[in-house]
């Protein structure tokens, strides 16, 4: 095997002068041998991903809330700090 795999990779020739790789070595045989997905698996796949992006844009929307109340709070109370911090 180590012959074979040594001639495979020799530079001097060209790639279509050599010998096609058996299956056993060929990079899609794992694809091959693999089984097919349950259908649900995809929706539960994207529905973790809805979430994700949903629950990062709810922080993301609670965070700009919080800042925003507190500079317009800031701002009734002591409006001389508003545009120092």
């Amino acid at each position: 095997q180590e012959a074979f795999l040594a001639q495979l990779h020799h530079p001097t020739q060209h790639r279509s002068a050599q010998k096609p790789l058996p299956q056993h070595l060929h990079r899609s045989a794992p694809l091959a041998r693999m089984q097919p997905c349950d259908p649900s698996s995809a929706f539960f796949g994207f529905m973790g991903v809805t979430s994700a992006i949903v629950f990062a844009n709810l922080g993301a929307a609670y965070g700009t809330a919080k800042s925003g109340v507190g500079i317009s709070s800031m701002g009734v109370m002591r409006p001389d700090m508003v545009m120092r911090s």
